[in-house]
Parts: structure tokens; sequence; C-alpha cells
């Protein structure tokens, strides 16, 4: 598969993760968006810059505000992510794919990034569903725009603890087998934080 097929098919739920969970605020201050995005990018993935992930941010919630699903933005950033990233990550993803195929080959390089996705929507979507479930009764309720952004914010902060992604990428580690999470760890790691779990390795 090409190098640019294959992430996306990753990216658009790196991207998701990091946006679907913020606010819409343009402060000098660190605001609770920015916070947030430290947050992730400290304990999750840092593959994506602050300044990209602050632009998918306000691009993608602005697209929710305005009544697109989770199927639309995932299909937008399908489309149009790649070409927000600079040479330098496009580069340091095709040395860790190629280095990953020749490791591993290609079926199961694959089949770990699908595991590896597959384990992530699975231990946030029960979450998602309850962010949206209040988002809902925040708009019967009549609230506006900013204060329904900060709720979602604050259970996001609430949820992504290092605990937690802690335990979901022992989860990962464990789903993909101890013998190819080592052959892959290397190369993974330059897309999610796996030296979280670095005792366990």
């Amino acid at each position: 598969m090409d190098i640019r097929n294959y992430f996306k098919v990753y990216l658009p739920y790196v991207l998701w993760f990091t946006i679907i969970f913020n606010i819409t605020v343009n402060a000098e201050e660190i605001t609770p968006k920015i916070k947030l995005v430290r947050r992730l990018r400290n304990l999750l993935t840092d593959f994506l810059t602050e300044e990209q992930c602050i632009y998918f941010i306000d691009t993608y919630l602005e697209m929710y505000n305005n009544g697109a699903t989770m199927e639309d933005i995932k299909n937008d950033v399908m489309t149009n992510a790649m070409d927000q990233l600079e040479d330098d990550q496009l580069l340091k993803a095709l040395s860790a794919y190629k280095k990953a195929s020749k490791s591993l080959g290609m079926d199961k390089l694959m089949g770990i990034g699908t595991t590896c996705i597959n384990v992530l929507i699975n231990n946030v979507t029960p979450f998602m569903k309850q962010v949206m479930e209040r988002v809902q009764i925040l708009k019967e309720q009549h609230k506006g725009k900013n204060s329904i952004n900060n709720n979602m914010f604050l259970m996001a902060n609430q949820f992504f603890t290092k605990n937690r992604v802690r335990t979901i990428f022992k989860r990962i580690k464990n789903k993909i087998g101890k013998e190819d999470f080592d052959l892959a760890s290397p190369f993974l790691s330059d897309f999610m934080k796996f030296n979280l779990i670095s005792d366990l390795m």
C-alpha cells in the first residue's frame, strides 16, 4: 500500500481523537484548547505540531458545530489533512513505514496498524457517546456554542489522564502480542507515545 494511502487510513483517527473534544477560543493566554492540545501531545502523540493541532481543531470543530457528522469530518480529513503535513513529517512517516515493512512484512504491519486503530476506537467510543449525549442535552437547554464547547473540553480533560492513556497503550500492546509489539514499537513510537509504558517493554 502506498504510504500516503496508509496514513490516510491512520491519520484521521489520530486527528479525530485530538480535535473532537476541544473548544474554539482565540485568546493569547493559555486557553483550555491549548491546555488540552499540550496534554494530548504529551501523552498520546506529538507527530502533529501544536500549530497543526490548533488548525485542525478550529477547522473541524467549526464543521461539527455547523452540523457535520463524524463521518463527514473523517472523509474531509482523509481528503485534505495530508496537505497540512510538513515535508519533514512526511519523510519521517515514509522512513518509519519502510523500516517497519522490512522488519514486519506488509501484511503484519497493516494488521498492527488496524489493531491500534480498533483498540483506540473501542476505548474512546463509549466516552464519545457520553460527550454527544451531553452536547444534545445542552443544545436542548439552548446553551451557546462556547458553553457547549467548554463542557466538551472539561469532559475530555477528565478522560485523557496519564493512567487512561497508559491503559489504552497496554491494551494495544496486549492485543498485538509481545513478540510483534517488540518488533513494531520502535516504528509505532514515531507516531504514538509508547514510552508511557516503557516499564512494560
